[in-house]
């Protein structure tokens, strides 16, 4: 991520709409780690140097977050069910 480049658009812009992330299957069976450390550092930017330029952020997320959920529709409130951490599947929705 070009940091410089990104904090110049920050403060450009009246609000930050965050939607980006490490998707697709292939990586985030194959690279596990590296799916939730660049979900995680990624956000981390983004939130830092918004804070610094003092911009409101709205981060989304996915249906991910709701895991094994059968309930239909889904709702925030409801519990989240994820499965086993040993399984790479999750290592989307975990930081998301």
């Amino acid at each position: 991520m070009n940091q410089p480049v990104l904090a110049e658009l920050i403060d450009r812009c009246d609000m930050v709409y965050h939607l980006t992330a490490a998707v697709g299957v292939k990586l985030i069976v194959e690279s596990p780690v590296r799916t939730i450390e660049t979900n995680i550092n990624g956000t981390d930017i983004v939130l830092k140097l918004s804070g610094k330029k003092r911009k409101k952020v709205m981060v989304f997320s996915s249906s991910e977050v709701y895991g094994k959920g059968n309930q239909i529709p889904f709702r925030e409130d409801y519990d989240i069910v994820l499965g086993s951490t040993q399984r790479a599947r999750w290592c989307f929705a975990c930081p998301r």
